[in-house]
């Protein structure tokens, strides 16, 4: 190894976590879902705009950030029209409290702690992926109580829609 000793002691812990090579069929698994990859990918890009443009148009939702939404400053930067299955919003006037009831009102939506699969999956990110940061911290990055992410899956559009509709309005009861 060359590098830093910094760069290789946390290169190193890293491999014992999470292992220097995938194991057999880890790397089968792989190879496998590469032959639909293309299939998998333009169906999340297709469901996630369809279910980003039905979120803009929701008085219950302050902001939408999906870069195949007309409105995002990122949109110009993508070689094609599928721009993957992640989006996130935040819901007016919600708090924490409210975020959680959002969490555990969802039915076909699973709530995780991290995302990306075939099926549709929600996180708080304060609570989640970036509770180890302060408020501040996470403020300067935009990432409000009241935010929430969604790795839309390849399910139905409507039917992720409706879970997402139902499970809003149980959050702000």
């Amino acid at each position: 190894m060359s590098g830093s000793e910094a760069v290789i002691t946390g290169m190193r812990d890293r491999a014992r976590i999470n292992g220097a090579v995938p194991g057999p069929m880890d790397a089968w698994l792989t190879v496998r879902g590469i032959h639909t990859l293309h299939l998998r990918m333009k169906a999340h890009s297709e469901n996630a705009l369809t279910v980003a443009q039905w979120l803009e148009q929701d008085d219950r939702i302050d902001v939408v950030n999906y870069p195949g939404l007309e409105t995002d400053t990122f949109a110009s930067q993508f070689l094609s029209d599928h721009r993957g299955g992640m989006l996130s919003f935040e819901i007016k006037g919600a708090d924490i409290h409210n975020c959680f009831r959002y969490l555990e009102s969802t039915k076909l939506i699973k709530a995780a702690t991290t995302l990306g699969d075939v099926s549709t999956v929600t996180l708080h990110p304060a609570t989640s992926s970036q509770r180890g940061f302060s408020a501040d911290e996470r403020a300067a990055w935009g990432i409000k109580d009241n935010l929430v992410r969604l790795s839309v899956g390849i399910e139905d559009a409507r039917d992720i829609i409706a879970d997402l509709d139902q499970a809003i309005s149980a959050a702000m009861r």
